[in-house]
């Protein structure tokens, strides 16, 4: 894969077709052209991966996610174009999201009307949310 020309026909694509302003398409051109740099002008999962880790790493959260965000739109635009055929981001990588504990959310119940005791109450009726992730 020529990932260079792939980055210089989206620009183009961006510009002439989605015609996006020059500020973004300029930081479009940055940013690939940085995981170009990085990847050593290749494109794979793994290389995808250690960048998105690097940029946690390296930039302030909003310059992160912006330049994941332009990796993401990248990668659309290849599936796309039918380039790859496994879009990569469709996985979450992003381990620093996790939690790291069991999280309970309490739904809203409603008040209870005269004569209800809250043994009473079906758990079918007012449910708990459990969040469990590892």
């Amino acid at each position: 894969m020529d990932l260079q020309n792939h980055i210089y026909t989206y620009l183009n694509y961006c510009t002439e077709q989605k015609t996006l302003s020059p500020k973004t398409t300029k930081a479009y051109r940055t940013d690939l052209k940085q995981f170009s740099e990085f990847s050593h002008n290749e494109f794979t999962i793994e290389y995808i991966r250690e960048y998105i880790s690097h940029i946690h790493k390296e930039f302030k959260p909003k310059t992160g996610k912006r330049k994941i965000a332009s990796l993401k739109a990248f990668t659309h635009y290849l599936m796309v174009q039918d380039i790859i055929t496994a879009n990569p981001f469709d996985k979450d990588w992003s381990e620093e999201h996790l939690l790291d504990r069991t999280e309970a959310v309490q739904q809203n119940v409603p008040e209870l009307p005269s004569g209800y005791t809250p043994s009473a109450i079906s758990h079918d009726i007012f449910p708990c949310i459990f969040i469990a992730r590892e």
